[in-house]
């Protein structure tokens, strides 16, 4: 299969899966599952459907080669965030423009997966060159708390994995992580006439927020090489019941993006000194975390010195004819289950700009198919290739 070929068929694919409406909340990925399972079964892959939540399956497909050998894991997510407003297009019926196709999931992350079938099509050809497996899992639920990726932990194993998320084509070995805290201020509620008498919970949110802010700044202090900083954002906020009352609740949500070293335990005990150093200014302030929501995971890292990071430099610098370099993915992504709770060495690779995720008018460009699927398959062809051998599903 050429790499014209390639590009067409992984257009073709994701053209199909933008038409699938897959949105989370609530998911509903069985259609789009279905259909995924039907094209991995007619390139000879064994496949098992297997149930996150009712109608929420994840697809697992296994290519096996020639010989035994290791396991290369390719993981993406059939779930796509609500459309939003703002499209000139259907989001749900794919539209190409002078080699862009629009649409919702062209990047997050329907784009990436299509790619990643479209490659697993051309190695089904070159089995008899390679070694071990390949195990292609379309996981459900990885915008609202990576259920499907927790449960394919438990499920698969693998000596290495890539996950599909959009890097424009870099390859990318570490990521934030997420901790979105629901913080909560108490005050003591009285007439809005009598305001001296009761607590103002709202006044005490808004020094808190002041307060949340200087953390923010003292974070830039730390610097991770690929990263950058973490962050802490108040991003939600409600407070009071009616218009005549001195408030007694005010709760808002904090997004703390998290750097590798950084941990949800760390974080709570940041925000616990936080509190501790307002009421000692004002005995009367009064706040807590009341819940931290679950979200994809914590940060996690590949080390660049790491042999399958290596490799896959050398594979992709082979068929670029330059050197490759590493890079961050701010977003969090299911890198933090197969790294950051299963121990997999992993990397983030795909198709598209992460700045058009979750936007209105979401798109991709044709020629970072072709690419990113050449990318795929140079990389299996390395690390899978049999020794004595010479596979060239990844020349063209």
């Amino acid at each position: 299969m050429t790499s014209v070929v390639l590009e067409a068929r992984a257009a073709d694919l994701l053209e199909r899966l933008i038409g699938y409406r897959s949105v989370n909340p609530p998911g509903n990925e069985a259609e789009i599952a279905e259909f995924i399972a039907g094209m991995l079964r007619s390139w000879g892959l064994s496949v098992e459907l297997t149930e996150v939540e009712p109608n929420r399956p994840n697809v697992v497909g296994v290519l096996e080669m020639a010989t035994p050998g290791p396991t290369l894991l390719l993981n993406s997510h059939m779930d796509v965030v609500p459309e939003g407003e703002g499209w000139q297009t259907d989001p749900f019926t794919a539209v190409e423009r002078e080699g862009v196709i629009y649409g919702r999931g062209a990047v997050d992350a329907k784009g990436p997966l299509a790619t990643m079938l479209a490659a697993v099509e051309v190695l089904a050809q070159f089995r008899e060159f390679l070694t071990g497996r390949v195990v292609m899992a379309a996981v459900a639920d990885e915008e609202a708390g990576s259920r499907g990726t927790r449960k394919l932990v438990r499920d698969v194993k693998a000596d290495m994995a890539i996950v599909g998320e959009p890097t424009e084509g870099r390859i990318c070995v570490a990521h934030k992580g997420t901790c979105r805290a629901t913080l909560s201020v108490r005050g003591k509620s009285a007439h809005a006439a009598e305001p001296d008498s009761g607590i103002n919970a709202i006044e005490g949110a808004a020094r808190l927020i002041e307060a949340l802010g200087e953390y923010h700044r003292k974070l830039r202090e730390k610097v991770h090489p690929l990263l950058g900083s973490p962050t802490a954002v108040v991003t939600t906020i409600n407070g009071g019941t009616k218009g005549n009352m001195v408030p007694d609740r005010c709760k808002m949500t904090l997004s703390r993006r998290m750097i590798p070293g950084e941990s949800e335990e760390m974080v709570a005990r940041e925000l616990r000194e936080i509190f501790d150093r307002l009421k000692r200014s004002d005995t009367s302030f009064e706040a807590r975390i009341e819940n931290f929501a679950q979200t994809s995971g914590g940060p996690s890292e590949t080390p660049g010195d790491h042999p399958f990071v290596q490799r896959a430099c050398q594979a992709i610098g082979r068929l670029l004819h330059s050197q490759v370099s590493l890079y961050g993915f701010t977003p969090n992504c299911d890198m933090a289950q197969l790294r950051g709770v299963a121990g997999i060495p992993t990397i983030i690779l795909g198709p598209g700009e992460t700045k058009v995720s979750h936007q209105a008018n979401e798109h991709v460009e044709r020629p970072q198919l072709r690419l990113v699927g050449q990318m795929y398959v140079a990389i299996a062809c390395e690390m899978l290739r049999r020794p004595g051998s010479v596979a060239t599903a990844s020349r063209g």
